[in-house]
């Protein structure tokens, strides 16, 4: 089999990083070693963390990237991937509006935790979450995207430093996935 990419885990964020490439016209296989798609993202999750998201600017939320930043840095004593957090926080926003353009939409609501209550708001929960991710599922596979349930990713090949192939078990059944990059 020949794909330009091989993502591994159909949850919330490979579901997300499969569509995202295959929109590019990059040919992709998603795999999943459980027999359904969507992971914790769909199965435990509620939303997820935003911030100067389009729904907190209608609101009146007064929390920037800045506030959200130093926050999270002093949160983890400076232990964090200072450049990991900015990047993540400064896409966070547009992540929320992609998100609804590809089928799965949030509304933003006050987080339940106790610590949280006086904490401006920045969650997003989903709404409609499994018909949402089962629409942005569908985005990816109209996108020529191919998902592989029950099929677990055994070895990444990698030639001069670059990977080649991904080796998987699909029930039982040995697949390689040449050609890759």
């Amino acid at each position: 089999m020949n794909f330009d990419i091989v993502v591994v885990g159909a949850g919330a964020s490979g579901i997300s990083a499969a569509l995202t490439t295959s929109e590019c016209g990059v040919k992709v296989a998603l795999l999943e070693k459980g027999d359904k798609f969507g992971g914790a993202g769909m199965f435990g999750a509620q939303g997820l963390f935003a911030v100067e998201s389009r729904a907190q600017k209608e609101a009146g939320v007064k929390y920037s990237l800045k506030d959200a930043y130093e926050e999270i840095i002093n949160y983890t004593h400076h232990s964090s991937n200072a450049l990991m957090v900015k990047a993540i926080l400064e896409e966070s926003a547009a992540t929320i509006d992609w998100m609804a353009e590809s089928g799965l939409e949030t509304e933003l609501v006050t987080n339940t935790q106790e610590v949280h209550q006086e904490h401006p708001r920045t969650y997003h929960q989903f709404i409609d979450k499994f018909n949402g991710f089962k629409r942005v599922m569908n985005k990816f596979l109209e996108s020529d995207g191919v998902l592989m349930t029950e099929t677990s990713a055994e070895e990444i090949v990698q030639e001069q430093g670059k990977v080649t192939a991904v080796k998987a078990n699909r029930k039982g059944e040995e697949i390689t996935s040449h050609n890759l990059g």
